[in-house]
This record gives C-alpha cells, structure tokens and sequence, in this order.
C-alpha cells in the first residue's frame, strides 16, 4: 500500500536550507544573483526581500531564454560570464536545475551554487491536505501505474510534498533533457505525427528531433506567449526542416477565445480574468492535429482541459502522450485517459528538483518502448 511507504509530515527541509544561505549573504555581505526568470525566479528574490526587510538584494536574474534579455533586471548567460567574479553565490532558480548546474560548470564559475525549488513556496497546508484527502484515489493509480519506476516516482512526489527534502528525488529521476521525451517510456523509432502543445522556444522541438535522428512525418507546435512564439518560428526557420510550423495561440477544452498572462520566462500561462485576450484552439478542431501520433502537453495546469479538447482524436488514433501531471492533475488526467481508451498504460517519471516536473506518460498496452 502506498500509504505505508509514505514519510510523517515534517518541516520544509528546503526552506531552512534556503534561510540559512539568506542568513550567510547577509553577515558577510555576499552578492548573490538569481537564475531563472520564472515563478521560483520571482518568489525566491520577493522571500529574500522580505525576510531581510530590503537589507539584501539580487544583483540581477540571469536566464537562457533570449526573449527575456530586453526585459530590466533580465540578463544572458554571456553577461554573467563577463561579471561572474562580482558573484559570491548563484541561486538556481529553475526545475532543470541539473542543466544549469552543468552550464555553470562549463562556463568556469568557481563561486557557491545552491539550487533553489519550488518546492519551498508551493507546500502549504492545503496543499498537503489535498493529497490526504484524496489518498484513496491516488492509492488506486498507484495500483495501476505500469511499472515499478512509477510507483516510486508517484511515492517520491508525496515524501517531497511531506518533507520538502528535494533530496529524494536523486533516486528516481531521469534525465532532464529527456522530459517529455523519455525514450525510455515512449516509442520514437516511427515516424511520428508530433503534435508539440505548449512548444516554448522550442527545446522540446530540438530534442523530438535529436531523439528521431530528424525522421518524421509532420511536426505541429503551438505556442501561446508572443516572446516565445516569435524564438519558435526562429528555431524553426534555422531548423530548415519541411512539415514543422507554429501556431500562435493557446490550447484548450473548446475552440473561442480566453485571457492570457504573458509572464516571464515558462510561467506564462492561460487565466480565466487575467491577460489579453487570446486564440484558444481544441485540437479536435485543428486539421493539423487529426493524424497525431504523439502528443506532448505542458499548459501551466490547463492540461487536462487540452487533453479534453482532443478527446475525438485521442480516442481515433491513441497516440503516445507526455503531458505534466502535478498536483490534482496527478489522479485527474490518469482517471480521464483510462476513461476514454481504457487500454492505455500509464507511467509516471520526474526529472530536475520542482514538483511541477512530474510528468504522466500514456501508451497503448503492449506497444514497444
């Protein structure tokens, strides 16, 4: 029984590591800058600010994503190597946190890098009280999951929720280059018809192509932020490939409109009262998306609402799926795919140190991997 694998609710173990580095910057005056321009980019500087009272301050956030660079207090990775010796400490900001680690290395910086998680905003009470009360049917995936793998990255996701220790992880991660395309799980041998919801700048692009040896079908990727958008179709131009384009416009249950909060960095994400006003688009409605054959989603929590909107076409064609699955979306996607193609199998893996980083996989029962 998962239950009983389960940890006692402690203190958050990553918030008292992360007020003891606040406390070390600020008895010896160190410099600290931020990597990683997203919502645990943001939450960690306005948490550091508080907790000091304005007495310390980030000297800037750095991020890869060249959209970002024209944005104040945003910069690139080459102007931190220009003034890298000013730093004393890099947070590290980002759920791949392992990437940036290693790019920290290669670039030759010397000084302290502490990886910081979501993890240490996103665990209230109500967040712990919302596994405790649905444990019945996450008992019940649990049961059902595909493989060993799963059961104890699904187990893993709960401890870190109950203890904050991040540390847990290391013993069921993948490779954070493989997100959403772990090979390991999915079939990428044929020549897929890939359907890229969510497409950022392309770096799941990159990768579907890295891991295909560029052999594919038809490549659709759709990207709501306007930032990104415009770094996709960049990529794609450099890509120099036929059968790839983007869409500019948001994914969802239904085909209309709806309110879009162009956020920084992959916070971005679609609001029912935020944002400008939008495109929505329900793959059921896009000719495109009629012959998928894989179907990756990462919507900032509307993911479930996308898979909706491609019922007609997942039940027709029972593509491979990579879609994010934190939070409530943890029992809630799994229990809709069953519902709808019922031999599906379903696995779950996590990559990097965030919870937002646990990832369900779905693929017909007895398809190769």
């Amino acid at each position: 029984m998962l239950a009983e694998k389960l940890l006692p609710k402690s203190e958050n173990k990553m918030l008292i590591a992360l007020n003891d580095i606040i406390n070390e910057i600020e008895s010896k005056s160190m410099t600290y800058v931020i990597w990683g321009a997203g919502n645990t980019g943001r939450e960690t500087e306005k948490y550091i600010h508080e907790k000091t009272k304005g007495r310390i301050s980030v000297r800037y956030t750095v991020d890869n994503n060249s959209s970002l660079w024209s944005i104040e207090g945003i910069r690139s990775p080459e102007y931190f190597v220009n003034d890298m010796s000013n730093v004393d400490i890099v947070l590290v900001c980002v759920y791949v946190a392992d990437q940036i680690v290693e790019q920290l290395k290669n670039i030759g910086y010397f000084g302290k890098t502490i990886v910081v998680s979501s993890s240490i905003f996103s665990i209230s009470d109500d967040d712990y009280r919302i596994y405790e009360e649905n444990m019945p049917i996450i008992e019940e995936i649990y049961q059902r999951l595909a493989d060993e793998q799963s059961r104890c990255t699904l187990e893993t996701y709960l401890n870190v929720m109950r203890t904050g220790d991040v540390a847990l992880w290391a013993s069921v991660n993948g490779n954070s280059r493989n997100k959403l395309l772990d090979d390991e799980v999915l079939d990428l041998s044929i020549n897929h018809n890939f359907v890229d919801v969510g497409a950022f700048i392309g770096d799941t692009l990159e990768a579907f192509l890295r891991q295909t040896n560029n052999t594919y079908r038809s490549i659709v990727c759709i990207e709501p932020d306007k930032r990104n958008y415009s770094e996709l179709n960049k990529k794609i131009a450099l890509i120099q490939k036929e059968d790839v384009y983007a869409i500019n416009a948001a994914v969802g249950e239904k085909t209309g409109t709806i309110r879009f909060a162009g956020e920084k960095s992959e916070s971005c994400h679609v609001s029912d009262d935020v944002g400008e006003e939008i495109k929505m688009i329900a793959l059921d409605d896009l000719n495109a998306a009629n012959e998928a054959s894989l179907l990756k989603v990462s919507t900032n929590g509307f993911d479930l609402k996308a898979l909706k909107g491609a019922e007609k076409t997942i039940v027709r064609n029972k593509p491979q799926i990579a879609t994010y699955a934190s939070g409530s979306q943890m029992w809630t996607i799994p229990m809709y795919l069953w519902s709808i193609v019922p031999e599906y199998d379903i696995y779950m893996r996590h990559y990097g140190v965030g919870r937002q980083a646990l990832i369900c996989y779905a693929k017909r029962k007895g398809s190769e991997s």
